[in-house]
């Protein structure tokens, strides 16, 4: 004799079922799309306040207060592809040098600018941000400076295709 399932057994199963379609094929296109959920952002409370973590020690996958891109271009240029690595991701690369963006700690712009200038270019400051072009050997030095809360690539926009350059007529 088979026994019959309860609403309740179902229900669950199909919960978990449909739970598992949902984010198993997110998952995959996340991981495909090279996303780097959360690496290129400092800390964040739940609020949306900065979180004040204290320093810890640079491990295996690099410094805490550079992005996750910037740590794998760091080891990238250790092993000499630092441009095979950079072309692919659209990160600019002159002279072994990369432009940055320096969140800095409330006050601490101008030490930061002096400390990204100190070991590169300032191109730009403003509010508690600074813009810079520094080597990418000396990324994990200028990380170490206590004026700056996190280092990360520029944002880059993506320009839209035109018509014509999908191969359309506009007319």
């Amino acid at each position: 004799m088979v026994k019959s399932k309860t609403g309740k057994g179902i229900m669950f199963r199909r919960a978990c079922l449909l739970l598992l379609l949902i984010t198993l094929p997110t998952a995959v296109v996340l991981l495909a799309s090279g996303c780097d959920y959360g690496g290129d952002e400092p800390a964040a409370a739940a609020n949306g306040e900065v979180v004040d973590l204290p320093p810890t020690e640079t491990s295996a996958s690099g410094h805490p207060k550079l992005s996750s891109k910037l740590n794998r271009l760091i080891s990238a240029n250790e092993q000499g592809e630092a441009e095979e690595f950079a072309r692919p991701r659209g990160i600019e690369l002159v002279d072994g040098s990369v432009q940055i963006i320096i969140e800095c700690e409330p006050g601490e712009v101008e030490a930061a600018a002096v400390a990204a200038g100190a070991l590169g270019t300032v191109e730009l400051t403003t509010g508690t941000l600074v813009q810079a072009v520094v080597p990418i050997t000396s990324l994990t030095a200028l990380a170490q400076a206590e004026s700056i809360r996190f280092i990360r690539l520029p944002s880059r926009s993506v320009p839209e295709a035109s018509n014509q350059d999908k191969g359309l007529a506009s007319g």
